[in-house]
C-alpha cells in the first residue's frame, strides 16, 4: 500500500476591526470534521496555527490516532 495522504478542513474567515484609528485583521478557523474553533487576534497568528498543525501532522506517524479519526474524509475531487 502507497503512503496515507494527509488532509485537513478548515472554513477560514477574515475580517477587519477599527483599533486606535488602524484597521488590523482578525481571523477564526473552524474544523469541518470536528467543529472545533480557533480565533486569532491577527493575521500571523493564523499562520503560526496552520505552521504548527502542518508540522505536527507531518511528524506524527499514518497510525496515530489523529490520522485514524481523519480517516473516513477524503479530500474533494476536481471535476474539471
Amino acid at each position: 500500500m502507497g503512503e496515507q495522504q494527509r488532509y485537513f478542513a478548515y472554513l477560514v474567515r477574515l475580517w477587519t476591526v477599527r483599533r486606535d484609528d488602524e484597521w488590523i485583521w482578525r481571523a477564526s478557523a473552524v474544523n469541518a470534521h470536528t467543529g472545533e474553533q480557533h480565533a486569532f487576534v491577527d493575521l500571523d497568528q493564523m499562520f503560526t496555527f496552520l505552521t504548527m498543525l502542518t508540522e505536527r501532522d507531518a511528524a506524527s506517524s499514518p497510525t496515530d490516532e489523529t490520522d485514524a479519526s481523519r480517516a473516513s474524509f477524503a479530500p474533494p475531487v476536481s471535476s474539471t
